[in-house]
């Protein structure tokens, strides 16, 4: 894409590998959210199990693979310290992985979030870009899979043996994350907002009313 043409984009999204950066302006910023391993690994086995056009879906079926297979039996990236690796954009020892994960969110990335406080990072975000007050809608979510409290101790044991560096990094972020929280003010009411704003938009008839309302104001 010609310079000119790449000036002009304000948004890119989705899920990619660090190195973007370098093909856009010289002010372009990530922002990420980050998962806990032992959240996220069950959940993508059982988005796989409902997207038989997914390249693991068959490695799952054909071989009836419960979860704890599929954490020690699969080789896939997806599953091993898959955060790190595409934070720090190389594929090696998992510390030196960590390390450049760091040393690229430090320099490139404007926010890091965390899921487990969803509603608390849009509000960061709020309040670092200067956004009127955020909502949204929870799609594509995976439904009927167990807890994470529900699931036994060996498979939690094997994820965190493949994913300790993603959970290094967690930790790291979610201790920053938690301190900003505590730090922002107004964070409560914010929250409230959020809500508020989420339940309203959270069906057809709110949303009409709220963008009837939206338009008279403007």
């Amino acid at each position: 894409m010609p310079a000119h043409d790449r000036a002009k984009i304000n948004l890119v999204k989705g899920h990619t590998l660090f190195g973007l950066h370098e093909y856009m302006n010289e002010n372009t910023k990530y922002i990420t959210f980050l998962r806990k391993p032992a959240d996220r690994i069950p959940s993508f086995y059982y988005y796989v199990l409902r997207k038989p056009n997914n390249k693991l879906y068959k490695t799952i079926t054909d071989n009836k693979m419960t979860l704890y297979d599929f954490v020690t039996q699969v080789e896939s990236i997806d599953l091993n310290n898959c955060q790190v690796r595409w934070i720090s954009g190389i594929d090696d020892k998992e510390e030196l992985m960590l390390e450049k994960a760091l040393e690229n969110i430090e320099k490139h990335f404007s926010f890091v979030g965390i899921t487990e406080k969803y509603n608390e990072c849009l509000i960061l975000l709020q309040n670092l870009y200067h956004w009127s007050t955020p909502y949204y809608m929870v799609k594509n979510k995976t439904i009927n899979r167990p807890m994470v409290d529900k699931i036994d101790d060996k498979t939690i044991a094997a994820i965190n043996h493949y994913n300790n560096a993603d959970n290094q990094l967690y930790e790291i972020m979610a201790k920053r994350i938690t301190q900003l929280i505590e730090n922002t003010e107004y964070m409560y009411l914010n929250l409230a907002k959020l809500a508020l704003f989420n339940k309203i938009y959270s069906n057809e008839f709110g949303r009409k009313i709220a963008g009837n309302i939206k338009r008279k104001l403007m």
